[in-house]
Formats: structure tokens, sequence, C-alpha cells
């Protein structure tokens, strides 16, 4: 389905100045509107595949990112080198050869635990496939060739999953893995188009223990330039090397320098099998974590670039993460928060039927306790006029379930 938007024309009794000003507006408006990419999803329980409602969004905006999350499994970040490096670097570009992510950093500590491993299922039996990241709940960016042959809208398996910080052949103990419910991908997606890029979207909503990176798109070349980038992938086994089998987690980072309409890299980097769909990660530490792209070309570390039209429809996505707004079948379990934009204040409305609502806290895209009440009474009021505006997000206890509902200050 697709949404057309169409101006209205300007009343013939305006006078004449009064008409070209409309017209001059009117032509502005429409030229400022655009669709985002038509996306496909494809539901691996009932094995439909179906359309997404294209998106408008204002194409002259340059430049647009969601939020990262530090995650509920604790507050440990880990320290990301804010400088270009100065060894172990490409003859082309500052940017390091790939090195075991365990040798250096705490595969539990934000972002690396963000950082997940994919599995198709052959026969029963998990297959090494690709990399990539939790960028909500329960969504992973990685690329579209990891699940459906080259350029095409078939699936390469009938069922995938993926696991975070797998690492020496292992998985996790600190988070569990899951399957694949549902693929997002763009409609008729060509590699060579800035399209293999794929959304997932899990059957458990692992990330909001591990937490979560932000997506971006910048359309000013500079302004991608001379920042830090981090990659976090599992290159596996191919004639191109024999150092790596796909079971380990690798890290480079440096600065990205070879710029295209529909890509972001690396000039001089090789990208191995398997670490296809593993993000291009710009760190400003302590205070964003963007991907600007997911690998999908070998030569010069080649990502495919997130581009508005693709941006606005994966945003679409993570806000309608079914888990963080906690829609439930049964209308007695929703709690509404309102307003949500708020500018001072939220309250609560709820069934009491089910219990009183208990242990809330407000936390802030780092996981911190800014704020707890231990009973919530219909009525009152969570002051919030003190918070700088930005997204916070609501934890409270109802029915020994925990809800978590993400609060805009604006």
């Amino acid at each position: 389905m697709t949404n057309v938007f169409n101006s209205a024309n300007p009343s013939k009794g305006f006078r004449m100045t009064t008409l070209l000003i409309c017209i001059h507006f009117l032509a502005f408006h429409t030229q400022a509107q655009d669709l985002s990419k038509p996306v496909y999803i494809y539901d691996f329980k009932t094995g439909l595949l179906d359309s997404m409602i294209q998106v408008e969004y204002d194409s002259l905006v340059q430049a647009d990112h969601t939020d990262f999350y530090i995650g509920g499994f604790n507050s440990s970040l880990e320290f990301l080198e804010s400088e270009f490096p100065v060894v172990n670097t490409l003859l082309e570009s500052q940017f390091t050869f790939k090195e075991k992510a365990a040798s250096q950093f705490d595969l539990t500590n934000y972002p690396l635990r963000t950082s997940v491993k994919l599995f198709a299922v052959d026969e029963g039996e998990p297959e090494h496939r690709c990399s990539g990241s939790f960028i909500s709940s329960k969504h992973i960016l990685t690329a579209a060739h990891c699940l459906l042959d080259l350029n095409t809208n078939i699936l390469s398996n009938d069922s995938f999953f993926v696991c975070p910080i797998y690492d020496n052949g292992a998985f996790s103990l600190d988070f569990d893995c899951s399957a694949v419910s549902k693929l997002y991908f763009i409609k008729d997606w060509n590699i060579t188009e800035g399209e293999d890029i794929a959304v997932l979207e899990l059957e458990e909503s692992i990330g909001f223990s591990t937490g979560w990176i932000g997506i971006g798109f910048e359309k000013s070349e500079s302004a991608l330039m001379n920042n830090i980038y981090y990659k976090f992938s599992y290159p596996g086994e191919s004639s191109i090397s024999e150092l790596y089998n796909g079971d380990t987690l690798y890290y480079s980072y440096g600065e990205a320098n070879f710029f295209t309409d529909y890509d972001i890299g690396i000039m001089g980097g090789q990208g191995i099998p398997g670490e296809s769909g593993s993000s291009l990660i710009s760190v400003d530490h302590g205070s964003n974590y963007i991907s600007y792209g997911v690998l999908n070309w070998s030569t010069n570390l080649r990502h495919a670039r997130i581009s508005d039209k693709v941006f606005y429809t994966f945003k679409k996505i993570i806000e309608n993460d079914v888990t963080l707004h906690n829609i439930s079948s049964d209308p007695l379990d929703e709690v509404i928060v309102f307003p949500n934009p708020t500018t001072i204040d939220v309250s609560l409305n709820y069934n009491t039927s089910k219990g009183p609502v208990s242990d809330l806290e407000i936390l802030d895209s780092w996981g911190r306790s800014l704020l707890g009440l231990d009973i919530y009474e219909l009525g009152m009021k969570i002051d919030l006029s003190s918070f700088p505006a930005g997204s916070y997000y609501l934890k409270m206890v109802r029915d020994d379930t925990v809800i978590v509902r993400k609060i805009i200050k604006l």
C-alpha cells in the first residue's frame, strides 16, 4: 500500500499576491515530502509475505538518528578509543586490522553486548551466517543477503536465530538467543544501490538487557568524516583468509574515508564472509553510538549506507516495537502513559482489577534510575519538569510482570 501526497489548490477568491505566496508555499511543501522505500515483511510463523505502508517524511532534513540504550544488564560502559589509531593500521586508511574483541574488552559491557551472531537453520542444524546489531529491544540490523538470495525476494533458509556476543565457539552465559520471527527488507532490493539492508524482529526482547545502538543517516559526507567508527563482527573461513572460522567476535576501528551515494567504507579494507551485516558505528564515547551502514561488500569494507528513504522506515519499525509499548491482546493488561510526549508530567491509566502498579522507575538511555516510586495510585502525576528534553523509559511492575514504556520529554 502506498500513501500519496496531494496538495489542495488555493481558493480562486484570494488576491493575486496571496495566491502567489500560497503557490510558492505549496510548491516548497510538496518538494519537501517524500515516501520511504517500499518494504516487505516476511512472517516466519505464518510463511506469509506482506507489504509495509510507506512512511512519509521531510526530504529536506539533512540528518537524523534514533536513540541508543545502554540496557538493563549493568551500567558498565566499555571505553572505546576516541583518537585515530597510529599502529596496526591499513596502508590506505587510519583503520586497524581485525583483533579478537575479548583480548581488549569485556564482552558483557556496552556497546559490545549489542553485537549478535546470526545463524541459519539447515536441516535442524545451526549454520554460521552473518553479523548484526541490536537497534531496539527486539530488532536487529543486518544485511539482506544474509537471509535472502542475492538481489531477490527469496529466502535462503526457512528459519534463523541470533545470539548476543557469541564468542570462541560458545554461547553467552548472560544473554539468551532468540529465533527470528519477522524479516523486513526493501522490496526488489539491489546490492549496488544501498538496499542490502534488513531488520530482523525477534521472538524475545533480549535488547532490554543488552541495550541497543542507534541508527542514522547523514547526507553530508563532510559530517561523516573525522569520526571514530567501530566494527564488531564474526569473520568466517573463506578463500580470502584461513585465519577465521566464524565463531569469534572481532573488532576494528578508525576512520571512514570511502564514500558514494550508496556506500560508506574504508579504503584498503577487506571484508570477510561472516562479517556481512555488521554495523559501522560512529562512536562519541558516552554520548552517541550510531550505525550509518551495514557491511555488504568486501572490497574497501563497503557498507550499504543508510539513506533517509531507508532510515524513516526502520525508525517506524523501531517505534512500533510491540514489547516497548507492551501491546497485549488482553485489554486488562494495558497500562497507558499520558500525555506522551509531555512537557511537564505524566500519569498512568489502567484497569485496577489486575492489581496496582508498583516499583516505578524513570530511567535515562544509560539505564540509570532518575526517579522512583514504590506504589502508583490512579490520579497521581509523575513530575518530569526538571528533566532535560529527550527520551526516557518508565519501568514498572504489575502482577509480577515488568512493563516498560518509552516517554518523550519535550
